[in-house]
């Protein structure tokens, strides 16, 4: 029998040529910038189109989680999106990568080191580790220069880290347990022992305990993650399986039932009786419930595997929609959830 992932369309067909118009049109749109602590390349004309981070440190992630779903369409779709699409992808990356840009934004963490955290720090380490398997950023010789900013990102996150005394829990983009979990991948694939051992350490310190939480609690308008979710897909990446297995069902003990709420698309309700979808929870929901679905019992975790590619069936024409101001999260989300 198939699997619900098997029966399902190939995402590279049905979605990647709509993603890899959303992020033209969203990386060639002028942003507004600011002078104030911007960017260390403000020196150009425009640097919006050119630097590595378009506005201001909040946002750096607005321009280094698009350019790392660029990457990652060009390596898993490149038959979808055709010849037109993928060269205008490379394109709009070595005009935003000419003329030593990256190694000024390293330079930038160096003499900056609060700079974009925390997403930003877990999108430019997502961003190292692509270019390290990917073919066009080893081509372009991108792949050193961009390993170069991870490392400048791992000496500043073991900075705060050596300071930080609880985490985020909130579900907005800087839950700590969220960014952790990107993090953590970014630094296993580039070989980084360092930071990835910290993390570690600190997810079994502050998120590993014997809780219960609940998935179904109402979400707010600006969450982009679960934070029970989220903690649930960290501690995942650091207990052995089967001391997680027994961690999740007492910390989760409804996940993946007939009745859990964390199985449909999130919606947001005003007071006038309308509501609105929240695109980017339902994308991070998708991809939690996949990491998480193996560790259910069997009849939950295949309603677990069936929501999740349902969820971005059910989102993907709003990501292909959205406008450039939620465009830059929405479709490297979707693509976190359809290739990871």
């Amino acid at each position: 029998m198939s699997s619900p992932a098997e029966q399902r369309p190939d995402w590279r067909t049905s979605c990647a040529p709509g993603w890899a118009r959303a992020l033209l049109r969203t990386m060639g749109t002028p942003v507004p910038w600011a002078t104030a602590g911007s960017s260390s390349t403000a020196a150009r004309a425009n640097p919006d189109a050119e630097s590595l981070h378009p506005r201001v440190d909040d946002d750096w992630h607005s321009s280094a989680h698009m350019q790392w779903a660029a990457l990652v369409l060009l390596r898993e779709a490149p038959t979808a999106l055709g010849p037109e699409l993928a060269g205008a992808l490379t394109g709009q990356l070595r005009r935003r990568w000419r003329g030593g840009a990256i190694p000024a934004e390293a330079d930038q963490l160096r003499t900056r080191p609060d700079a974009g955290r925390p997403l930003g720090w877990a999108w430019t380490a997502m961003l190292a580790a692509e270019a390290r398997r990917n073919g066009t950023a080893v081509d372009n010789g991108w792949d050193g220069q961009l390993g170069e900013l991870a490392e400048a990102v791992s000496a500043n996150l073991l900075r705060t880290l050596a300071c930080t005394d609880a985490p985020v829990r909130l579900g907005t983009g800087r839950n700590t347990a969220f960014c952790a979990g990107l993090l953590l991948d970014a630094f296993d694939a580039l070989g980084q022992d360092g930071p990835a051992g910290v993390l570690r350490d600190r997810a079994r310190t502050w998120f590993c305990g014997p809780q219960r939480s609940s998935s179904a609690v109402d979400p707010c308008a600006n969450d982009i993650c679960s934070p029970a979710l989220s903690q649930a897909d960290l501690v995942r990446r650091v207990l052995p399986a089967g001391a997680f297995d027994r961690w999740l069902a007492g910390f989760l003990p409804r996940l993946g039932s007939p009745r859990d709420a964390t199985l449909g698309v999130p919606v947001r309700h005003d007071g006038a009786g309308g509501c609105r979808v929240l695109t980017a929870l339902a994308l991070t929901r998708a991809l939690h419930l996949r990491h998480l679905a193996p560790h259910l019992p069997r009849a939950r975790a295949e309603l677990a595997l069936r929501a999740s590619g349902r969820l971005v069936d059910e989102v993907a024409p709003l990501v292909d929609a959205a406008p450039v101001t939620s465009a830059h999260l929405l479709v490297p989300l979707a693509v976190l959830a359809a290739a990871d």
